[in-house]
């Protein structure tokens, strides 16, 4: 069983809404009961078959099944996949302990206590996930060197 999965793309992971619509924000770290109301799949890529939506089933899809997830920008000359190896915060994290983390740390903001952005920002969950890898991560690095 692979200890993280890694999804490149053409964008800095999973966002709200169009990345290019200045309201759209990205998600560090993906939970299907928070998230799924509020993000807005648009158009598939020309180049692509699924567009993200298919990468968020996907990844969602290895994160049940034990394997984290990343999705992460693989173009342009930021080493994106050397960032997230070394376990610095890129991309959206999908894990089913973070999800929950995340869940019940939405469930206690209230209604008006900041709203969406509030939301985005309570992702303190992500660095204890990470932690929880990054002997794996450590171990992978090591591997590939």
């Amino acid at each position: 069983q692979a200890d993280l999965l890694v999804c490149l793309t053409d964008v800095e992971g999973l966002y709200t809404g169009a990345p290019d619509l200045p309201e759209s924000e990205l998600i560090p770290t993906y939970s299907p009961s928070v998230h799924d109301p509020i993000i807005r799949f648009g158009a598939k890529s020309t180049m692509g078959r699924g567009g993200m939506s298919s990468k968020v089933e996907s990844a969602w899809g290895a994160a049940l099944e034990g394997v984290s997830t990343l999705i992460i920008n693989g173009k342009g000359f930021r080493p994106a996949l050397v960032e997230a190896i070394s376990g610095e915060i890129v991309g959206t994290l999908f894990d089913v302990k973070a999800a929950e983390r995340l869940r019940k740390t939405h469930q206690k903001l209230q209604p008006g206590a900041g709203g969406k952005t509030a939301l985005m920002n309570a992702v303190p969950e992500r660095a204890a996930s990470e932690e929880d890898a990054s002997t794996d991560l450590d171990e992978a690095a090591t591997l590939g060197q």
